[in-house]
């Protein structure tokens, strides 16, 4: 499920978070949403966060040391039938895909209603 290179900006900014930048380095990501597909690329948008040490990301990813957390994500996302996002779950009803507002109400207000039967 997803993409591989997607996945590796999503450790590289959990290695950011490690150093107290997750919003920085996740904004700058989005920014540069061109060079996320490699880890020089991902390294080069590192070094463009103020605070933010490159080699001690470029340590984080060759260690893998969020790579299992991700992947137990990954595998327990695949076993309750996720495959794409958005996903949502009220209770257990999954909501595949943007929904409308009037959706999410009305489903909200069903689980409700049924909770104080």
């Amino acid at each position: 499920m997803g993409n591989p290179q997607i996945g590796q900006a999503t450790e590289a900014n959990l290695c950011a978070d490690a150093q107290g930048k997750f919003f920085e380095y996740r904004e700058a990501l989005y920014i540069n949403i061109d060079q996320i597909f490699s880890p020089n690329g991902l390294l080069s948008i590192a070094s463009q966060v103020e605070g933010l040490d490159a080699d001690q990301i470029k340590q984080c990813l060759q260690d893998g040391t969020y790579r299992g957390m991700l992947q137990n994500g990954m595998n327990m996302a695949t076993q309750q039938g996720i495959n794409s996002t958005p996903n949502f779950f009220i209770n257990d009803i999954k909501i595949e895909g943007n929904q409308s507002y009037e959706t999410f109400k009305q489903l909200i207000e069903k689980e409700l209603a049924r909770s104080s039967s």
